[in-house]
């Protein structure tokens, strides 16, 4: 309970921050709130592999946070995370080379598809980010440090994606709405990582006065 409350804590937020956002976007009208919603069942189907890392990464953390090993945590975090990276990057070349073929099998809507352009030409460019916001995430429950991902999981949402948002709406419409969510991602990326960073550091300290 001590770690699967606060993990479901973080989950919930989830739904909650995307609701917040299609309300956001409603204010630019139907054909705007259409071409978010193909965005994001498109951005389910291209983060599938972070989702599966996800899975995987905490059994090797836990384990090897049980040997004492955290050397090998930290090496296996890095080479996913560069893995999530260089995916991610593949996906979204694929993604907004062919934003206009992927936008006409959704639509024949001018403006629906040409809102799925800017948001294919934008938003999977954070997606490797996001892989990076979500592995760190996993990783540190496994540290057996749940309140930590929680923390983290409410910034991510609440203090940098839906307000970074919001902004950048309020500024540049559309456009600045998927410019501030790529932007939220990125600087949550930076932090995710260094307190995992952190953590870690802190677990090795912890354990080498008993080595």
């Amino acid at each position: 309970l001590r770690i699967g409350i606060p993990a479901s804590g973080a989950n919930m937020m989830t739904p909650l921050a995307a609701g917040i956002m299609t309300a956001i976007v409603a204010s630019y009208g139907e054909t705007a709130v259409a071409a978010f919603g193909v965005g994001s069942r498109l951005e389910s189907i291209a983060c599938l592999v972070i989702l599966a890392l996800s899975s995987t990464l905490p059994p090797f953390v836990s384990q090897n946070l049980g040997a004492g090993k955290l050397e090998r945590i930290r090496e296996a975090c890095r080479l996913s995370m560069r893995f999530v990276q260089g995916w991610q990057l593949l996906i979204y070349i694929v993604m907004a080379l062919g934003a206009s073929l992927i936008a006409w099998v959704f639509t024949r809507d001018a403006e629906v598809a040409g809102i799925i352009r800017l948001y294919l030409w934008i938003m999977p460019l954070s997606y490797g980010m996001q892989g990076v916001i979500i592995l760190c995430n996993s990783a540190l429950n496994a540290l057996h440090k749940p309140m930590v991902a929680l923390y983290l999981s409410f910034a991510r949402f609440f203090v940098f994606y839906v307000p970074l948002a919001w902004v950048g709406s309020q500024l540049y419409g559309l456009p600045g709405f998927f410019i501030g969510a790529f932007t939220g991602n990125l600087l949550m990326a930076i932090v995710s990582w260094l307190t995992f960073q952190r953590v870690l550091a802190a677990e090795q300290a912890h354990m080498q006065p008993a080595s």
